[in-house]
């Protein structure tokens, strides 16, 4: 945690020049829950002005990540996406605190809107952006839809091994996939029961420790999935 910090302070000049390290590394700050980190680049971001979108949408993600959801959905709200690069990623963020708030509550209504604002950004990504599918699938299979979840998990799937062809290994070794894209995966099997997502969970609890990752935000949710499909 505390290299994040001296990495930042010793690249000021280029923050100034290339704002997107900021942003950087304040979303690594939030996968490692180094949360002091993450508030203090956060201010360093609004010291410098470059308190763009950009940086909100962090600033939403560790208020989500934080416990906070209800603070992450009054920023982000409002906003507009279309247009942006980062859309869907910022409509994931505010599904997400939809998805925390139902966690939180029991209601219904916040899960919905979870599931609504995943499907969009699924669909308009054309099927590649495969944090908002798995998601949009699991909100699927919580709402009680299990033959869309098993669907949309399918899509997933595929799309992940076609994305995985420029750089997975050709022995098929999975050491060069990122955490996120081995716990999707592993996701997208559990939610099919096929029973080949055991060696994908095992290889993404591998991967958390090595990368630093948010491990239980996976955890909890693959927990629920098999609470769903009555596999506990």
């Amino acid at each position: 945690g505390q290299h994040l910090l001296a990495i930042a302070a010793s690249i000021e000049e280029v923050l100034d020049q290339a704002p997107i390290l900021s942003t950087t590394l304040i979303e690594r700050a939030i996968d490692l829950g180094a949360w002091r980190m993450a508030e203090e680049l956060l201010r360093r971001a609004r010291a410098r002005s470059f308190y763009n979108q950009r940086i909100i949408e962090m600033e939403a993600l560790l208020h989500s990540r934080q416990g906070n959801p209800e603070k992450a959905i009054q920023l982000l709200r409002p906003k507009k996406y279309s247009g942006r690069s980062h859309q869907h990623e910022a409509k994931g963020i505010l599904a997400g605190a939809y998805k925390r708030v139902w966690q939180q509550s029991g209601d219904a209504g916040q899960l919905k809107k979870a599931a609504e604002l995943y499907a969009e950004a699924w669909k308009r990504s054309e099927q590649t952006d495969t944090y908002c599918g798995i998601n949009s699938a699991a909100c699927s299979l919580w709402m009680g839809d299990a033959d869309n979840a098993t669907r949309i998990a399918a899509q997933v799937e595929k799309t992940l091994a076609r994305q995985s062809s420029h750089w997975q290994k050709s022995n098929g070794d999975v050491g060069t996939w990122h955490f996120y894209d081995l716990a999707t995966m592993a996701e997208a099997l559990l939610i099919q029961q096929k029973p080949e997502h055991a060696d994908w969970e095992r290889d993404t609890l591998l991967a958390a420790k090595t990368q630093g990752a948010p491990l239980a935000v996976f955890q909890g949710q693959m927990q629920r999935h098999r609470e769903t499909l009555g596999m506990d």
